[in-house]
């Protein structure tokens, strides 16, 4: 068979094309849907290793705050008494007469996730100042104790004692 001298230009330019479009469907075709679904899943990837970097970042912060409150419950020593400590608190600020202290009964599990349980006492005041209640307040939250207040009512005194009625009530990990 002889082919004339168009036929041969146009299989001479037809071939090549048909040969590349071969091969882009047998083998680039993988690669770019590869490439296009590496696009879309990527962005979605990335967010979630930012996740996971924050919640790292997160669980260090949380061990740190841990350590510390092991090392703070180890400084104050295994005898360390909440009630016992306010007691000395009240008697440096001058209260003693003023205020009575009530161990608070607290569900004795373990706080969850730690080796700690819950220990409380209840602080009620009659007839203190507003710098006396400072001063009071002021040694609990500057005490290495980590004690926290969790509860504190402050009325006006009635007319038999001058000053304020509080009650607080005083938490700390043991």
């Amino acid at each position: 068979m002889k082919l004339g001298r168009r036929e041969k230009i146009v299989l001479g330019i037809g071939l090549p094309i048909l040969a590349v479009v071969v091969l882009y469907f047998l083998v680039l075709a993988g690669y770019v849907d590869e490439y296009n679904t590496l696009g879309r899943v990527l962005p979605g990837q990335q967010q979630d290793l930012g996740d996971m970097r924050r919640m790292a970042e997160q669980h260090k912060h949380t061990q740190d705050l841990l350590d510390h409150i092991k090392q703070q419950t180890e400084k104050r020593g295994a005898r360390f008494s909440l009630y016992s400590h306010l007691e000395t608190v009240r008697n440096e600020c001058g209260l003693s007469d003023r205020t009575s202290l009530t161990l608070k009964n607290v569900d004795s599990r373990k706080t969850r996730g730690t080796p700690y349980s819950l220990s409380a006492v209840t602080v009620e005041m009659k007839g203190v100042s507003l710098s006396e209640l400072k001063d009071f307040l002021y040694k609990i939250y500057s005490s290495d104790k980590l004690l926290a207040v969790e509860r504190l009512d402050i009325k006006q005194g009635s007319g038999k004692t001058p000053g304020l009625e509080v009650v607080l009530e005083v938490n700390t990990l043991v």
